[in-house]
């Protein structure tokens, strides 16, 4: 039989030979592995660009800036710090066939907004409107704040102006946050800067006729009645 076969090789040609269909075989599970990694790769992808409906979506500076300029937004503001050093930008987008909005805050140098520090759902999924004026610069113009207003309660993020986070990692200073854990009372507007890096604002609590204003050094975080 042997013998026949290697007188009558064209009959048989090579891609049947054994040793090709073991190779051919090798590379067909090649093909096949490659092809499952890149379906897993992709669903991840997607998964971890899907926004959840929570309030603070994500800090975002891994966004591209150009994205979210060349979308079309429902709403677009620009505020400039007093000097025209610094420059805020706030976006709003829908997402999810126009059923939720985006909320973004671009902040740069000038008149160049480089760096994405917040995005958020809106009000419309639970979470925070956002809002801001030019009193939101502080007096040297290093830190920012945005206001947040939730159904049962309003807040402030601080940011730096340079887009860079605070010395901890924090790319922003949730106010309210920081004033719950410490003192058990909720911000109640009337926030305004009273030196460089300190804020003062109103307080309530549940129960308690008459609240204390507070105040919070941004650069430690840290907190004094005031």
């Amino acid at each position: 039989m042997s013998s026949f076969i290697h007188q009558n090789s064209n009959l048989f040609p090579k891609i049947f030979y054994p040793k090709n269909i073991r190779n051919k075989f090798i590379v067909f599970c090649i093909f096949i592995f490659i092809l499952c990694i890149g379906f897993i790769l992709g669903a991840t992808y997607e998964k971890s660009t899907t926004i959840k409906n929570t309030a603070i979506v994500a800090e975002s500076t891994n966004q591209k800036v150009e994205n979210l300029l060349t979308d079309d937004p429902i709403f677009s503001k620009t505020i400039y710090s007093p000097s025209k050093k610094y420059t805020v930008l706030f976006l709003s987008k829908t997402i999810n066939n126009n059923l939720e909005t985006v909320n973004n805050v671009v902040v740069g140098i000038g008149p160049y907004e480089d760096t994405i520090v917040y995005s958020a759902l809106g009000g419309g999924a639970g979470g925070p409107s956002i809002s801001s004026d030019s009193k939101i610069w502080s007096p040297d113009e290093n830190y920012f704040y945005i206001n947040e207003s939730y159904p049962d309660f309003v807040n402030i993020l601080v940011f730096r102006s340079d887009g860079k986070p605070f010395a901890n990692g924090q790319q922003y200073l949730d106010v309210n946050k920081l004033l719950q854990s410490q003192t058990g009372y909720f911000m109640n507007n009337g926030e305004t800067w009273v030196s460089n890096n300190e804020i003062s604002f109103e307080t309530y609590k549940q129960g308690v006729s008459k609240s204390p204003n507070y105040i919070i050094n941004v650069k430690n975080q840290t907190l004094r009645p005031g």
